[in-house]
């Protein structure tokens, strides 16, 4: 393969006839016999290059990461042969073993891919340092190439020169291993000097460097870092000093001279099978994966839906099967006494001005379908009387006294009715009379509306109540859709009483008010919401004056306009903002 055209057998020895290449068990050197007898601790006296390296591991010992700490860690050199550092160089970037592989993959799933790869080689006791070359296909699968650049054995960048031995660096392209070959005089390079310094290659005869036969490359899958193709091709060089005493040497112009002794090419690439069974992997199972990623999601996607839509159509229902509108729609064709409704004894025309809770109260019969609900024998809303069993109020007056005063059964609500006085042991009727039962509109509170749409709630009484069209009658209400008869309206109700009161009026209290939209009663800072009867849930009325004002205990009270001679219940005390302190 290379002619350096010597005469002379070294040492006047013998020619040798065995190979040094061919014969894993080596031949019997005399010189390696001799140094035995001379040196016993020399470990052979038989030579060759792959002497010894037949079914063993002469790289040394590894300990790789599993990935157990880290997936990103996954197959790079923990230690070699037990040590952490490499104490064969000089220098902490020749001694480290960090972010270094073993070369048998690479770390998986790495994005984005490093343009650069450090594989141990532990023959010739270093890294190898492969730069990305490009994408390739192998046998349908996407790898990245890396390749060992001229910069591997390139003394003028800093990151080799701890490479150099006794601070002397060889010219590039070549590497003094002899601390890894028991202080052989060995060097490595590429294939006939490939990418070498041309002092090298004039100084043998018969070089022929070629990137595409003689270049270093792996390709690594780029899912799962496994090498697919391998293509390894150095070169070992025989280190010959310029001797004096030796007559093939006497005349070498190179100091030393670095003598080609052979190139190796080993390559590999996966077979058939393992290529299917890495596409099955790589490709073909993040494609399912995805797949049925995308099926649960959209499973997933149905199934909120299907629950929202079912939600929607429960709450419909709920507000169907327990709208309190439609129940009193069905029950006002039993009203008993529905013809006598409305009965009230105005003492003062609407546009009297006054204030619920302000200074004008209400007279002894003046509104005898008022009702006020009490707990623990302390009032918190109103309610006007339906017929002799029933009481409608604000869906609201019953979830905040659960909460607030902890009731937890209808019998805890005491009714008042018949009088305007709520003075203790102060009654019109000669009966005490509690809730039996509640109705709470289905809608309140729902998910179809804001909070207060549907603020309405019916109360039965435990017993009949006495309507006389006297002390007690009851509130008619307006018809089907109706819409308000008139712009005024009057509200009546125990509200706080005084300018900084803190509990309900003894006493009974009446307002004028005005009907505006609810676009005009936003743009001022006192409105009034109310829930409206007679409609669906997310109608309502809004009543304001700049005088008249309702309060806390205001609430399940009635909105009522007089439509020849008789009390309709428009609506129903609900929301209140700004409520003024009381003169």
């Amino acid at each position: 393969m290379f002619d350096c055209n010597f005469s002379r057998p070294l040492l006047n020895h013998a020619a040798v006839s065995s190979s040094a290449l061919d014969d894993n068990d080596g031949y019997e050197e005399i010189l390696l016999k001799a140094a035995k007898e001379m040196f016993p601790e020399t470990p052979y006296t038989r030579f060759g290059f792959f002497y010894s390296r037949n079914n063993t591991s002469t790289d040394g010992t590894y300990r790789m990461f599993t990935g157990e700490k880290g997936i990103n860690r996954l197959g790079l050199l923990d230690t070699w042969n037990n040590q952490k550092t490499n104490n064969k160089w000089f220098g902490k970037r020749c001694q480290r073993f960090d972010g270094i592989s073993a070369g048998d993959f690479q770390p998986p799933y790495r994005h984005p891919k490093p343009k650069s790869i450090d594989i141990f080689m532990g023959d010739f006791c270093r890294p190898f340092t492969l730069e990305f070359a490009k994408e390739v296909d192998c046998q349908g699968i996407k790898c990245s190439r890396y390749w060992a650049s001229p910069t591997l054995f390139d003394y003028n960048l800093p990151d080799n020169q701890c490479y150099c031995q006794s601070n002397s660096c060889p010219a590039n392209g070549v590497m003094n291993v002899s601390v890894c070959t028991m202080g052989s005089p060995t060097a490595v390079s590429f294939p006939h000097f490939l990418y070498a310094d041309n002092i090298y290659l004039d100084s043998v005869n018969g070089l022929s460097p070629d990137p595409n036969k003689h270049s270093f490359y792996m390709d690594f899958d780029d899912t799962l870092g496994v090498p697919l193709n391998v293509a390894v091709r150095l070169q070992v060089n025989i280190v010959v000093e310029k001797n004096q005493n030796l007559d093939f040497s006497r005349n070498f112009t190179q100091k030393p001279l670095y003598f080609p002794q052979f190139w190796f090419s080993t390559t590999a690439k996966v077979g058939e099978d393992m290529v299917q069974q890495l596409n099955f992997l790589v490709n073909l199972v993040p494609f399912y994966i995805n797949i049925i990623s995308f099926l649960f999601l959209l499973i997933g996607f149905l199934t909120l839906v299907s629950a929202a839509v079912y939600a929607f159509r429960s709450k419909r229902n709920i507000c169907n099967n327990n709208n309190v509108v439609v129940i009193i729609r069905k029950m006002s064709a039993n009203f008993s006494n529905y013809d006598k409704c409305g009965a009230i004894n105005l003492n003062h025309g609407l546009r009297d001005q006054s204030r619920v809770g302000g200074e004008q109260t209400a007279d002894d019969n003046e509104f005898p379908f008022m009702v006020s609900l009490e707990a623990k024998d302390k009032h918190f809303c109103g309610g006007t009387v339906l017929n002799k069993r029933w009481i409608l109020t604000a869906a609201h007056c019953i979830r905040l006294t659960q909460l607030i005063q902890k009731i937890s059964e209808p019998k805890d609500i005491k009714l008042v009715m018949g009088t305007v006085h709520l003075d203790l042991n102060s009654s019109g009727l000669n009966e005490t009379y509690v809730a039996e039962k509640w109705i709470i509109n289905g809608c309140f509170l729902s998910q179809l509306g804001d909070v207060l749409d549907g603020d309405i709630a019916l109360i039965r009484a435990d017993k009949d109540i006495p309507i006389d069209g006297q002390k007690v009658t009851a509130i008619c209400l307006p018809p089907k859709d109706a819409e308000p008869a008139a712009e005024e309206a009057m509200m009546t109700g125990w509200g706080v009483w005084g300018p900084s009161g803190t509990e309900p009026s003894k006493i009974l209290h009446k307002a004028n008010t005005t009907i505006v939209s609810e676009e005009f009663c936003q743009m001022y800072e006192y409105f009034r919401n109310v829930g409206l009867l007679g409609r669906l849930p997310g109608k309502r009325i809004c009543v304001m004056s700049e005088e008249s004002t309702a309060c806390f205990g205001d609430s399940g009270g009635p909105l009522i306009q007089v439509v020849n001679g008789k009390a309709y219940e428009i609506g129903i005390a609900s929301y209140i903002s700004g409520c003024r302190e009381r003169k």
